[in-house]
């Protein structure tokens, strides 16, 4: 199986400026028409190391301090929880994490927004700000500021975060989607659409047909005397575990592998294929990968929920996967790459070649 840098339609096509836009990403023709070109002042612009671009998640902004003439460099993201609203406290932590994570950088301030229905009770909103709470002290976030009001221009709970990371390496390395290079090996941690299986498996529509195929396939792990519910249950707390990758980011991050990180990203809307497809169009390159690797890698319940569903889990939603390319020129950078992966594998990370 071989998958190629294309443009897709959406990144091509000519839209009036009347076209409605359908629900999910702007395409990218549009960003770069009517969004780019409309980004303030340029006075700051030269500490920007990198701007906003298609396909790449993080700005960073590099700083003087004044007290021990260094440069110092800290990454900026900002994500919407638009598709979820349970865990949504939980959520909103942990897409932008991952995306400053990503970047090589340490994730610690966090402004968090909270548009409300109208009915919303005192109850649910601390049950968000719990939820909150408990996904920033796991990951050493600090919450520093926000908006939180009940309006009627929402429907359902609407949360928007903007995080700021500090990259940590002493020489200020930092790391982003588009500096993957011909020849780099393509890493995946996990596996692909661990998110979009949790939200599935939450609604629970479909969740007795799961169960039946889960007990089929699975018996390992279930027994005649687990309910659908606690099988259910037991599945969506482990994937809920596996939905940050600040960790995975940290072991490429401080390896002593001397594997050289090119580039990372975290696969969400569009799964693994379109994070595939970011990465390539944000280095400017092409990318060859093995469909057998990608599917033997897929988590039991992600192929139970991808039968049922009938959806292809290379497109699922897929935040809990890190991608990354590293080096290799073969020779001793194929030793690096065996010594990290064998770096992840001995701190209980999968990690496989795709």
């Amino acid at each position: 199986f071989e998958m190629r840098r294309f443009v897709r339609y959406y990144a091509s096509k000519s839209f009036a400026k009347n076209h409605k836009f359908e629900v999910g990403k702007i395409p990218s023709s549009i960003l770069e028409t009517s969004v780019f070109p409309y980004l303030g002042s340029s006075r700051y612009r030269k500490q920007l190391l990198v701007p906003p671009q298609l396909g790449v998640d993080t700005s960073v902004v590099e700083l003087l301090s004044r007290e021990e003439n260094r440069p110092g460099r800290i990454v900026l993201t900002s994500d919407p929880i638009t598709g979820s609203v349970k865990d949504i406290g939980r959520l909103i932590v942990t897409v932008n994490a991952n995306d400053i994570a990503t970047s090589g950088a340490i994730p610690k301030w966090m402004t968090l927004t909270l548009l409300l229905p109208k009915g919303t009770t005192e109850e649910e909103l601390q049950r968000i700000m719990i939820d909150v709470d408990n996904a920033a002290k796991k990951e050493d976030i600090t919450i520093v500021g926000g908006h939180t009001e009940v309006t009627e221009a929402v429907n359902k709970c609407l949360a928007v975060a903007t995080m700021v990371g500090e990259v940590d390496q002493p020489n200020g390395n930092f790391i982003t989607s588009a500096g993957a290079q011909p020849g780099d090996e393509i890493l995946l941690t996990k596996s692909c659409g661990i998110e979009g299986t949790l939200i599935l498996l939450q609604e629970g529509n479909k969740n007795d047909q799961i169960t039946r195929l889960l007990l089929n396939n699975i018996n390992k792990r279930s027994s005649p005397n687990h309910s659908s519910n606690q099988l259910i249950e037991s599945i969506i707390q482990d994937l809920q575990d596996q939905m940050s990758v600040v960790r995975d980011a940290r072991i490429a991050v401080t390896s002593k592998s001397g594997c050289e990180v090119t580039s990372m990203h975290d696969p969400t809307e569009g799964g693994v294929a379109g994070a595939l497809h970011e990465v390539a169009d944000a280095s400017g390159k092409g990318f060859h990968v093995s469909h057998e690797e990608l599917m033997n890698g897929l988590r039991e319940e992600t192929r139970a929920v991808c039968e049922t569903y009938e959806v292809d889990p290379l497109n699922l939603i897929s935040s809990g996967a890190l991608l990354m390319t590293v080096k290799n020129d073969k020779g001793e950078e194929t030793e690096k790459i065996e010594r990290l992966i064998q770096e992840y594998k001995e701190k209980g990370v999968s990690i496989r070649r795709i």
